[in-house]
């Protein structure tokens, strides 16, 4: 039964609907979709793919999911143009992921997409 208590709320993420958004202005243009969830070695974790507009002269790109309770997740550097990433899950809602530019001199431009609801 415990077992069965844990897969409940990994189907519900994926029943939700999703919702993508992109950045305005100077920002980096972000699209995002919630995939499948999956027992990790950290708990429950569930996957992020996005893809985005690269900015001339960024010498690399971070990222970082925030989770419905507020949390943050930095994941660290990601390839230019999309990325898969696998945050832990938080409970049910939305999840976005932040995309940010970087160069030697720091952050350049940053975009961010939801995905869930």
């Amino acid at each position: 039964m415990k077992r069965l208590a844990i897969l409940v709320p990994v189907v519900a993420v994926l029943a939700i609907s999703i919702h993508a958004a992109t950045a305005s202005g100077d920002g980096i243009a972000v699209d995002a979709s919630l995939g499948g969830c999956k027992q990790g070695s950290r708990g429950i974790v569930c996957n992020i793919q996005a893809s985005f507009t690269s900015v001339g002269g960024a010498d690399y790109y971070t990222a970082s999911v925030t989770g419905p309770d507020g949390a943050v997740q930095d994941l660290g550097s990601v390839p230019a143009g999309s990325v898969s990433v696998w945050p832990r899950y938080s409970g049910d809602g939305t999840y976005t992921i932040t995309i940010t530019a970087m160069d030697d001199g720091g952050q350049v431009k940053r975009g961010s997409a939801s995905a869930g609801g």
